[in-house]
């Protein structure tokens, strides 16, 4: 087969084959604790899949997709037959470990739409409000889906279809939530604090929560200004123009930058040009830090705080002007995750308590400050799996978060006894508690819209009072020494300190800030808010003004659910089904060499857990059919990711002749035939270690050229190959953390009394030292040896960017390898802008890195003098890829080449 092709191959096995890419030398792992036995609930318009812990969210979830399909496919004008598979996860842990996406899913994201089957995944996070808004946003995704491919079947003249990120993820949150109070709150904070970013730069802020959220406003103004047909007609329209601005212009008979200036105006007008007069937040508070969540004070001159800033979850300790990091969450399986969103942690005296997830639920760890060591680490202490909130008092614990029955609770845990009790039951959130004497404070959803309000739980009436009214959210209450309650609330325009002190609502700042977390140090009020940077203040001088306290009452509201009967009758038990997800087929002709080409076909089942692929590569197609047979190659993979062990099935056979690559490589001259198949399976301990271990059954034919004589043999491999990884990436490669591998890898001769003929193993030992934010020190020392026969063993090579800079590749070979690499990673450009269009185009930054290398390849009678490199690195990510642009000088140690090779290739930093 000619290289290309060979090479092509080589690719398409490697991008298609999931096991390839989950499971690759590196990467961490996704864990199946639970087997669940899924079931499908089945409509005439989409079916939804679901495990039994989520019978009860069920009923609730198939009414609003029933009225949400119904309102879409008339608001698209969708004529097409719909079947939309809808699959659901009862917790966020379990959605962000699933299959249907080859990634584990960071926090902050609510759902997704996947492409190849249109599924719609989302998970159950306590908030049926937010389940309402998450599918409907899901759908419009899977709705816009579907009309593009109508208009691409309906439609011949087609000039693009032109839908920029920003306005289809406004779209989705607009008509799936209208634009709420809460999103008017967010935008007010951001155009106050000069941080609106025009619609001709959108592209600078693509995937970030601004960029939803101004182009939901988009679609809110375009909606007041012009009606909703107007988006109506877009979507009829869009394919006769060749952009998006070109579209817009025609239906609205404005051009891009005058509709640009009114949205802009039209914000501005509702949250800038007011007579409201703020305070200057540094007048009235004492800024603590910046970049951190929690920040607690533990002495004179001593504090601990937690932060996030170089990508782990970190509790630094603070005294007088030094700091130093007690504890990281996030590189070891015991501590995996603390929750940024809900930041589970409450500081007594001084012990920290922490709701962090281990395997697949939250525990609580004990910090002892003082002694800096973890104290106790409590494990299966209630039915709660995933922790929101912590209160102490009295050696007994207070948890508010959801249970394994997707309900909410707040259960108490006596430290001494081991014993929990619930005090609390309820289907909406219960993200933030404080408690006083026998009274509980808490907030959660209630009414129709999903405001948040704040009720107290007495725990010996048994009674539950709701104290506040109105269409605003009023969330994370605290109790002081005092009794009165202090909370966040956006009931007068801007996110803000209140306090409720008998019947009377006092206001205790007025900030033009987003204040987004609150908390009590000894009972002074702390809080994190964000203008431009996330930054923590304490309250030293409220302003305390009394405010209007007769607000309108919220009528009760219950979702409706379906009947239990419904749902039996249309629910069948789900059973695997493979079906096609990607099909990728290239042909070429030349005279010399005739057809060349490959097809490769990936299928799978609707929730991922089973996987086939297969790929053709073909070359020689003009000689005799046997001769193609032999000359192709092939490979069939099944995979199995159902089970916590993950197992593995192939076939293949590989032909590779005689080129350029392999006379760089071996002295013999020949072509090799390889088939045979392969079984494997493979274990993750914790997300971040595993084992894997396979059997290959080998048929190996080579025709040698000169001499001209053939070789074959039957034989057995075994391969173990165990990995560790914690590693944090930035857009190029790993910058933090560290990582290694241990392969080993046996042959043994089936026409031989199964004895030995080769064996192979390898360390690859890799570790990030973290400088500043976007640098690191890189290094990285790999050895690997190749024995037996001199025919039967491997040849082992590097050389190029990946390896040994400066070298070309396969300069090096021999049947041992060292190499080492050191490097220092830096970001050189934060953004490239090109204001080539209508709309910028924004390249990623460039990184850059100066490294050394040295190492070599040699074999039993060879030297083994090292080589090395020095230079200067260039590298741009680009989600699937990264560039790289390389600059070196050789050297053996006694002199240095003044010549510099330079490099263009692909491929991750190591």
């Amino acid at each position: 087969m000619p290289k290309k092709a060979s090479f092509t191959f080589l690719i398409l096995i490697l991008f298609f084959s999931n096991v390839n890419l989950s499971f690759a030398s590196f990467g961490k792992n996704k864990i199946n604790y639970k087997q669940y036995k899924w079931k499908v609930y089945k409509s005439d318009y989409f079916n939804v899949y679901y495990y039994p812990p989520e019978e009860n969210i069920i009923k609730t979830a198939i009414p609003i997709i029933e009225k949400t399909v119904n309102e879409y496919k008339k608001f698209f004008s969708i004529t097409s037959k719909l079947k939309i598979p809808i699959i659901i996860y009862h917790n966020v842990y379990k959605f962000r470990e699933t299959n249907i996406v080859p990634y584990i899913l960071p926090e902050g994201v609510g759902g997704f739409t996947e492409f190849s089957k249109g599924r719609v995944v989302v998970p159950f996070n306590g908030s049926l409000s937010e389940l309402e808004h998450v599918l409907r946003h899901e759908l419009v995704h899977e709705f816009v889906l579907v009309k593009i491919s109508e208009i691409r079947k309906y439609n011949q003249n087609i000039r693009g279809i032109h839908l920029p990120l920003w306005f289809h993820e406004g779209l989705a949150e607009y008509l799936s939530n209208g634009f709420p109070h809460q999103d008017k709150i967010f935008l007010s904070t951001i155009l106050k604090n000069d941080r609106f970013v025009s619609l001709d730069r959108m592209n600078s802020i693509l995937g970030t929560y601004l960029m939803y959220k101004e182009g939901q406003a988009f679609i809110s103004f375009l909606d007041e200004k012009y009606g909703i047909e107007i988006i109506k007609k877009y979507f009829e329209t869009m394919y006769l123009y060749d952009n998006f601005s070109d579209a817009i212009e025609n239906i609205c008979g404005d051009s891009f930058d005058e509709i640009s200036y009114s949205f802009e105006i039209w914000l501005k007008n509702q949250y800038i040009f007011e007579t409201k007069k703020f305070d200057n937040i540094y007048d009235k508070c004492k800024k603590i830090k910046e970049d951190i969540f929690r920040y607690y004070k533990t002495g004179e001159d001593q504090a601990v705080y937690i932060t996030n800033k170089w990508g782990y979850i970190d509790i630094y300790k603070q005294v007088n002007n030094t700091e130093k990091r007690l504890f990281r969450i996030g590189n070891k399986a015991d501590y995996e995750y603390l929750s940024i969103k809900n930041m589970p942690v409450y500081h007594h005296e001084n012990k920290l308590f922490l709701g962090v997830k281990y395997q697949n639920n939250d525990i609580i760890v004990i910090y002892d400050i003082k002694k800096e060591k973890v104290e106790k680490r409590l494990k299966n202490i209630s039915n709660i799996s995933i922790i929101y909130s912590i209160n102490y008092k009295n050696d007994m614990l207070y948890i508010s978060g959801l249970g394994n029955d997707d309900k909410n609770y707040i259960v108490r845990y006596n430290i001494n006894t081991q014993e929990y009790n619930t005090v609390l039951k309820t289907d909406n959130s219960i993200n933030n508690f404080s408690i006083y004497k026998k009274k509980i404070v808490f907030s959660k959803e209630y009414g129709k819209k999903g405001y948040k309000k704040i009720f107290v739980y007495n725990m010996n009436t048994k009674k539950t009072e709701k104290r506040t009214n109105g269409e605003s959210n009023d969330y994370f209450p605290i109790y002081l020494s005092n009794g009165q309650i202090v909370f966040l609330s956006d009931r007068e325009g801007d996110t803000n300190i209140y306090k409720l002190s008998k019947n009377k609502i006092i206001k205790m700042t007025e900030f033009p800030v987003y204040i987004n977390n609150i908390w009590k140090n000894k009972n002074k009020i702390y809080f994190t808010a964000v203008s431009r940077d996330r930054t923590a203040f304490r309250l030293e001088e409220p302003i305390n003004k009394v405010v209007q306290t007769k607000d309108e009452e919220l009528s009760y509201f219950t979702y409706p659910k379906i009947d239990k009967k419904i749902i039996e009758e249309n629910t069948r038990q789900y059973k695997s089904k493979l079906t096609l997800d990607i099909l990728k087929a290239n042909v070429m002709s030349s005279p010399k060499m005739g057809y060349i080409g490959d097809i490769s076909l990936l299928f799978s089942d609707m929730l991922d857990n089973e996987e086939l692929f297969f790929t053709v590569g073909m070359s020689d197609a003009h000689h005799r059919i046997e001769n193609i047979v032999k000359k192709s190659n092939y490979y069939l993979q099944y995979v199995n990711k159902y089970y916590r062990w993950n197992y593995y099935y192939s076939l293949y056979h590989f032909y590779k002749p005689f080129n350029y690559y392999t006379s760089q490589l071996y002295d013999d001259l020949y072509d090799e035939r390889l088939a045979g198949a392969e079984a494997g399976l493979i274990y993750p301990f914790s997300r971040f270690r595993r084992i894997s271990g396979g059997v290959n059954l080998n048929y190996k034919e080579r025709e040698y050229i000169i001499p001209h004589e053939w070789y074959h043999k039957y034989y057995m491999s075994l391969n173990f190959k165990y990995v560790f990884d914690n590693t944090i990436w930035n857009e190029v490669g790993p910058i933090d953390g560290w990582r290694y591998l241990l392969k080993y890898s046996i042959d043994f001769d089936l026409e031989n009394k199964l004895n030995v003929f080769s064996q192979y193993y390898n360390v690859d030992f890799r570790k990030y030292f973290r400088v500043f934010e976007n640098s690191a020190v890189a290094a990285r020392i790999n050895y690997a040896e190749s024995l037996g026969k001199k025919r039967e063993k491997d040849i082992l090579s590097m050389g190029g960017s990946l390896s040994m800079r400066g070298y070309r590749y396969f300069h090096f070979k021999g049947t041992k390898l060292f190499l080492f690499n050191l490097e220092y990673r830096f970001l050189m450009i934060q953004n490239i802008v090109l204001d080539l269009t209508s709309e910028n185009i924004i390249l990623p930054g460039v990184y850059s890195s100066v490294f050394f290398d040295m190492g070599n390849c040699w074999n039993e009678d060879s030297n083994n003098n090292m080589h090395g490199s020095y230079g200067i690195s260039f590298q741009m990510g680009f989600g699937a890829f990264a560039i790289r642009y390389d600059l070196a000088r050789k050297t053996n140690f006694e002199n240095i080449s003044y010549d510099t090779a330079h490099t263009f290739a692909l491929g991750w930093n190591f």
